[in-house]
């Protein structure tokens, strides 16, 4: 496990400091990435619409009435 993390942090290392910007398979690997999210966004969002209308109500009612106070 140490070593999988190990490894990890040096991929992530290297990632960051290559000068050389995104190459087509960093430009895909986030594009599927991207679309891979907003896939699971929208399936989740249309089976549980309601529950998250709720849940920002909420929110909007709670930060409303300590901001307003």
């Amino acid at each position: 496990m140490k070593n999988a993390f190990k490894n990890l942090h040096k991929k992530s290392i290297q990632l960051i400091s290559n000068q050389k910007g995104f190459g087509i398979k960093e430009v895909a690997i986030s594009l599927g990435a991207i679309v891979a999210v907003g896939i699971v966004l929208t399936v989740f969002r249309s089976q549980a619409g309601n529950i998250l209308s709720d849940v920002w109500d909420m929110i909007k009612d709670f930060i409303g009435s300590n901001i307003g106070s």
